[in-house]
Formats: C-alpha cells, sequence, structure tokens
C-alpha cells in the first residue's frame, strides 16, 4: 500500500510538470513578439498570362513597387528558363547538357541521327530510334518544359509583371519555346491551363494546333511589346536593361547588345520561333506556313540598318527551307535567289538591309547563269 501510494504521489508530480511546460510553451516569450515577421505563403494567382499591355505609362515608383515585389520570383523563373535547356538545381547547364536535353532526341543531331546509336562517350544511354528519348537524357523537351512552366507560370499570372511589360514578354516568349518543342515531340497537353498556373485536375488537354496558333498570337504580342520598348523614357529603358535583361536575365553572352539594339534580339528570337513553327507546318498547312514565314522574314529584316548579316542569312536559310516544302525545287542556289528575290518585294525594309540582300544576290546570280538549267526551276 506504501509503495503504491508513492508512485501515485510521482505520477502527479510528473504531471504537475508536463502541465507546466506546455503552459510555458502557449506563452508567447522572446520566441515571438510583435516586431517578428509572419512569412504566409504565397498566394496562387491564375488568369491573365497571355495579357500584355504594353502602351500601358508606368511610373518610376510604379516600376520599383513592382520590382521589389517580384524579386524572389525571378530567380525561380531563371531556374526554369535554365531548365530548357538541362540546367539543374538553378545553375546553368553543365557540359552536354544542351547535348542530352535536345540535340540527343527531337533535333536529330548529326552523327546521332543515325539510329540505333549507343556510341556516347562517359554515357550508357542508347538512341534506340528516331525521337527515342533514352531515360539518361534529361528527359527531353518533356523534362525542360515541366520544370520551365513550373517555374515561369507563376510569374506569368503575378499582376505585378504587368509593370514590366517587356519581361512579361520575355518570360511569355521561352514559355512558348518550351511548351513547342514539348508538343513537336509528344503531341497534345494542358497547354492554356498551364498557362494559366492551374495546379489541380482536371485538365483540358489542348491539340497541337491549338497549341500552335496560341503560341503564334503569343507571339506578335511579344514582339510589339519589344518594339514599343524604343518608346519608353530612358529611365525606364536603362532600368529594365540593366536590373532586369542583364542581372536577371542573363542569356545573351555579350550584353553589349542591349546597349547598341534594345530588345532586337528578342525580336529575333520570337520571329526564329515563328519561322520554325511555319517549317513545321509546310505540309499540314501550307498557306498558313507561308503567312507566317514571310510575316517573321520581314519583321526582322525591316528591324534596323544594324541588323547583324548572319541573323539575315539564318532567316534566309530557314526561308529556304520552306520554299523547297513549298515549291520542290532542292537547288540551294535556286532556292536562295528564290528567298532574296521575295524579301527585297518588302516595302518595310530599311536601306541598309536591302543593299545587304543586293549583294548576297549578285555572286547567286552569278552562278545561276553558269548553270541556266537551274534557271527553269
Amino acid at each position: 500500500m506504501k509503495t503504491s501510494k508513492i508512485f501515485l504521489m510521482s505520477a502527479m508530480v510528473l504531471s504537475a510538470f508536463g502541465l507546466q511546460s506546455c503552459l510555458d510553451y502557449d506563452t508567447p516569450s522572446d520566441e515571438f513578439q510583435k516586431e517578428t515577421t509572419v512569412v504566409t505563403p504565397p498566394t496562387i494567382s491564375t488568369g491573365k498570362a497571355d495579357s500584355i499591355n504594353y502602351n500601358v505609362e508606368i511610373t518610376e515608383k510604379m516600376y520599383q513597387n513592382a520590382y521589389k515585389r517580384l524579386r524572389s520570383q525571378l530567380g525561380t523563373a531563371l531556374t526554369g528558363i535554365y531548365s530548357i535547356r538541362g540546367g539543374k538545381e538553378g545553375g546553368k547547364p553543365e557540359a552536354h547538357a544542351y547535348q542530352f536535353q535536345f540535340c540527343l532526341g527531337p533535333d536529330n543531331y548529326v552523327q546521332y541521327s543515325c539510329v540505333p546509336h549507343s556510341d556516347f562517350p562517359y554515357s550508357n544511354a542508347e538512341l534506340k530510334s528516331t525521337y527515342h528519348l533514352s531515360k539518361g537524357f534529361n528527359g527531353g523537351p518533356g523534362g525542360g518544359f515541366s520544370s520551365c512552366k513550373t517555374c515561369i507560370a507563376p510569374i506569368l499570372n503575378n499582376g505585378d509583371l504587368d509593370s514590366i511589360p517587356e519581361l512579361k514578354a520575355a518570360y511569355l516568349l521561352l514559355y512558348n519555346y518550351a511548351a513547342i518543342e514539348n508538343a513537336d515531340m509528344f503531341g497534345p497537353m494542358p497547354y492554356n491551363d498551364f498557362k494559366k498556373n492551374r495546379d489541380e485536375s482536371p485538365f483540358t488537354y489542348d491539340d497541337v494546333r491549338t497549341i500552335y496558333y496560341s503560341a503564334k498570337a503569343n507571339i506578335d504580342s511579344c514582339v510589339a511589346a519589344f518594339k514599343h520598348f524604343q518608346k519608353r523614357p530612358e529611365w525606364y529603358k536603362t532600368k529594365v536593361v540593366k536590373n532586369i535583361f542583364i542581372n536577371r536575365l542573363p542569356l545573351l553572352k555579350n550584353a553589349d547588345l542591349y546597349e547598341a539594339e534594345g530588345l532586337q534580339p528578342w525580336i529575333e528570337f520570337a520571329n526564329s520561333l515563328k519561322l520554325r513553327m511555319a517549317i513545321h507546318l509546310a505540309k499540314v498547312e501550307p498557306q498558313t506556313a507561308k503567312e507566317w514565314a514571310e510575316a517573321a522574314f520581314v519583321t526582322v529584316l525591316s528591324l534596323s540598318p544594324h541588323m547583324s548579316l548572319l541573323s539575315m542569312l539564318l532567316f534566309l536559310v530557314s526561308t529556304i527551307l520552306l520554299f523547297r516544302f513549298q515549291s520542290g525545287v532542292t537547288h540551294v542556289l535556286a532556292l536562295l535567289s528564290a528567298a532574296c528575290s521575295r524579301a527585297l518585294t518588302t516595302r518595310t525594309l530599311s536601306t541598309s538591309s536591302r543593299r545587304t540582300l543586293r549583294l548576297l544576290r549578285r555572286p547567286v546570280t552569278r552562278a545561276l547563269l553558269l548553270r541556266p538549267h537551274l534557271l527553269s526551276l
């Protein structure tokens, strides 16, 4: 009896100590005072990712407030951009990442278009057939797009981004860049739901035609925003280029191009994507492909007297591929001559672009005169 009383008293004492410890825990002390910052989880915004109001007047205060609120999401978005070409854990793509992510799958690059192929140095991967994706190839366009949309869609739907429309255009363009690659490889997907930042099923799957036409409309909006950038006040252009495109979106190797050309490299990139889409459409909707390609070609050629000859040649080569699909002509000289002639009929070309095209066409014409059988093609 005496022993049981001792145990009972001990249990009561321990219970008192336990109750006091709970009361101590529930009483706010140094761990939580009025000056403590409470971090609440971010709300999920959905909606106006497609809307770019590039005509809106932006004050310096509007820009500063938006930039301050977006700072954390800017880093997250860059993680998604790097992942398009194999970047991991927020870092830039490492050696061979671009090859694994793109070249060894949808690109069928150089010798690796010979399938089956397994002679990959430092890798046990095997390319079993065209468009086959080895598990060792970073997931291909699917892996890149998955990370891209997860990191970019939230900021695309953030209302603060409307105060920096050129940045919104850049993110929307990159989202579509990844989406088109994924659609080309895997077909229908919830393109619009993902763009709206929906994170719960059921999702509505869009067919590839819908994805292409939606992406084309986005590209046109992005190009318009980039062009309007030149009309912005100098303080705005300086801050957007330095704080955003150089420091937060460091995709150009030569950042001095921004000082010389503004956002022209992004206009060229947007129209390159449109031209690629046109080439993919050439055998399915030839008239649409022709319209998209010519619009992209004309836009780039009329950009500026400072447009590089390399950019012009790349567009000529891409347009040549499209003409080849449509006309059946295969000789590169005849195709190049046709591309130059068609470009020169464009009224909006700058004087410098016309001069460069004429200089390019001269040796092509001489070569054709030495091969008269090609003139009838």
